[in-house]
């Protein structure tokens, strides 16, 4: 399954992982390089107790590319990979752990394939589309990734005003249901909703305050923490 709940927008315009709906110009090519570290990850208790963590330490390099065509669309790849992780080997009170053990401390973790196609877009707004594609090329053994293909599928909506931007994405995940444990994965409601505001500009360069709050659910119970993840992220 999908541990890493980081996953940066593509290209141009976006904020950090929320897109606004617009595409750069014809052929423009934006690379980006992204290194993220996350603690204690996966911790494995029973009722309110940890047991033990199965993933402590995680360190993540997560390398893009997004191709803008015709100033309407966008084709992006995005690439993450572990760089290094460690976990306890947890004790089960002599039980079966349910749970791998991690034994392999690097890996590359599921390719996602992007595209994005604004519908309306003005000075001051925009509403769009895009979809994702995550290929199983990760280690599900090893919390790389998933067993089966995933998707999304997210419409976006962005205002502008004056140094302001304002973003809201929402939409679905679709996949085949894995369970681990108390877990599982498969169909769910994501959403996001995040600003950025310019603090300072000269020529052509720009210094920029950005707040996102993003999740999803499986459930539809956002008070089950388990299947209902959440991230606040300031930058």
């Amino acid at each position: 399954m999908d541990l890493n709940r980081f996953h940066p927008a593509l290209g141009e315009k976006k904020l950090l992982t929320l897109d606004l709906a617009d595409v750069g110009p014809h052929l423009q090519i934006v690379p980006q390089l992204f290194l993220n570290y996350s603690h204690n990850p996966f911790v494995y208790t029973m009722g309110d107790q940890a047991v033990g963590t199965v993933i402590s330490h995680r360190l993540t390099g997560e390398l893009g590319f997004a191709l803008s065509l015709w100033d309407r669309i966008q084709i992006g790849v995005a690439l993450p990979v572990t760089l290094y992780q460690t976990g306890d080997s947890v004790d089960n009170m002599g039980k079966p752990l349910l749970v791998p053990t991690i034994n392999s401390p690097i890996g590359q973790e599921d390719l996602r394939v992007s595209i994005k196609v604004p519908f309306y877009r003005n000075e001051y707004i925009g509403v769009g589309i895009k979809g994702d594609l995550y290929l199983p090329t990760g280690n599900a053994n090893q919390y790389l990734g998933s067993r089966y293909p995933m998707g999304n599928v997210d419409i976006l909506f962005h205002a502008k005003y004056q140094r302001w931007t304002f973003a809201l994405n929402i939409g679905g995940q679709f996949g085949a249901k894995e369970q681990l444990l108390n877990f599982s994965s498969g169909l769910a409601l994501r959403y996001g909703i995040g600003t950025e505001v310019e603090v300072f500009r000269k020529n052509q360069t720009t210094v920029s305050l950005l707040g996102e709050f993003y999740g999803q659910t499986h459930t539809f119970n956002l008070a089950e923490s388990t299947r209902s993840p959440m991230e606040l992220m300031i930058a």
